[in-house]
């Protein structure tokens, strides 16, 4: 059986309206496409990107081209193998963008919380790593008091510009809607960089540090 004949009998079982036959038709073309599919979005358009990664996307493609066949959007009129390439190409463009995007906040983190020691570990942890510190952080980033919270948040969302202490009032300021202190924006993130290198601590991936140690 020819590609074009393959692709019409899943469009058929796609189409139809039948549950069964709509889930025959995905077994038709995950084993039938899997592979080229994600074979040439490597080949084209990310070359360096993981089996696990490609294999994600893989999945997310699946439910998200099946939630269009589910709602009546997919007629059957294009290519079944031509709609997953456009919806596999879209999620790994909207996955690298948010992978850079983590690695930026990963790098501004690491800044935020820069200490000999913690920058030492902060490179010593795998990618897969950093990225669960950096949730952890993000999660103790949520329950600091405002005042930290916000400092931290614009310096973050700012950086290299928030390394400015004036700068970071202004940011802040913006935030708040209010004009910030000097001296308030630069205790509150400090106080809230403390709090996150205590919760770094108690979970073991830093050592604690001195009460006094002020930066």
């Amino acid at each position: 059986m020819s590609d074009d004949e393959i692709d019409d009998e899943i469009r058929l079982h796609l189409t139809c309206g039948n549950e069964d036959e709509i889930e025959r038709g995905f077994e038709l073309l995950h084993a039938q496409y899997q592979k080229p599919i994600c074979g040439w979005l490597r080949r084209n358009h990310f070359p360096g990107m993981s089996a696990e990664d490609l294999k994600d996307l893989w999945s997310e493609t699946l439910l998200e081209f099946y939630a269009e066949v589910k709602s009546g959007k997919y007629d059957g009129t294009r290519r079944v193998f031509s709609d997953l390439c456009r919806i596999i190409q879209t999620n790994g463009i909207d996955l690298r963008r948010k992978k850079k995007s983590n690695e930026k906040r990963l790098q501004i983190v690491g800044e935020t919380l820069r200490d000999t020691q913690v920058n030492e570990k902060w490179r010593q942890r795998e990618a897969e790593d950093r990225q669960v510190i950096l949730e952890m952080i993000l999660d103790e980033v949520s329950k600091l008091s405002p005042k930290q919270k916000v400092a931290l948040e614009a310096y973050i969302n700012n950086f290299p510009e928030s390394a400015d202490m004036q700068q970071l009032r202004k940011f802040t300021s913006d935030l708040t809607g209010v004009e910030e202190t000097l001296a308030s924006v630069k205790r509150g993130l400090q106080e809230g960089r403390r709090k996150i290198r205590n919760m770094l601590a108690r979970k073991g991936i830093i050592a604690p540090q001195s009460e006094d140690d002020n930066e």
